[in-house]
Parts: C-alpha cells; sequence; structure tokens
C-alpha cells in the first residue's frame, strides 16, 4: 500500500477466465478484521471491478464490516460485458467492473492483468484506502 501498512495478514487470490467471458476469483486473507471491501484496482487506487461490495446484494454476502477473516474472504463471477436478457447469465451481478471499465467486457480487465497494471486491494474499518495490496501476476 501506499503509504505501506504494517500488516500481520497475509492473502492469495486466484483468478481464471471461463469459456463464457465470465472471470471467477477467490480472495483468501488471515489475521484480517474489519473488512469493508475487496477491489481490483490500479496501483495509484483507480477501482476497476468490485470482489466485496457491501452495498451489492446484502442478503447473499455476510455482515460487513467483517469480524476476524482467516480462509475465504470472498469469491465469485465477473460477467460484466456478457449480454443476454435477465436471468441468463448476462450483466445481473452488483459485483462487477467499475470506473473506467464500466461497460466494458471483462477481457479489458483481463488485458490490464496481462499487462501488469492489476492489483487486488483489501480494505477495513481502520485501512479505509487498503490493509493488503497484492500486484496480479498472469500464468
Amino acid at each position: 500500500m501506499v503509504p505501506p501498512v504494517n500488516t500481520p495478514a497475509p492473502g492469495t487470490a486466484k483468478f481464471h477466465v471461463n469459456p463464457d467471458g465470465s472471470l471467477c476469483y477467490a480472495v483468501n486473507a488471515s489475521k484480517i478484521t474489519g473488512v469493508l471491501g475487496t477491489h481490483i484496482g490500479t496501483k495509484n487506487g483507480t477501482e476497476l471491478a468490485d470482489l466485496v461490495n457491501p452495498y451489492a446484494n446484502i442478503v447473499t454476502q455476510q455482515a460487513y464490516p467483517t469480524g476476524s477473516v482467516n480462509g475465504i474472504l470472498t469469491s465469485g463471477d465477473i460477467k460484466a460485458g456478457i449480454t443476454g436478457p435477465p436471468g441468463s447469465g448476462g450483466v445481473l451481478s452488483p459485483i462487477g467492473l467499475v470506473g473506467p471499465l464500466v461497460g466494458k467486457n471483462v477481457t479489458d480487465l483481463d488485458n490490464l492483468v496481462k499487462s501488469k497494471n492489476a492489483y487486488v486491494t483489501v480494505r477495513i474499518v481502520d485501512h479505509q484506502r487498503g490493509e493488503i495490496q497484492g500486484q496480479i501476476l498472469p500464468t
């Protein structure tokens, strides 16, 4: 993080582009409490995709801020950019592309990952700009 945060909290994130063009993800973290949100963004903080959004679908997500997290923080699919009528797997999820990627395809986010310009940031109550951040590296 800029500025750096002294934290014992480690985390990992894994991503995979599905054949339908969606991006599935899983974010794990430990030794962290009070998570407000998690997103993919640029190093300078521009948000590109929400991975945990406390204002999204409260019915299916746990309460925010979180208690202690030691394991899976969030997982799901980013489906922004997929077209189709409601109920067909189209752009229905509140977890999706934001900021400069609104209205664009998941492939645009994938291109940023491939160019090594995408990071995962986990925000908490005490560090709302970010507690932990890591660069997404293509494999």
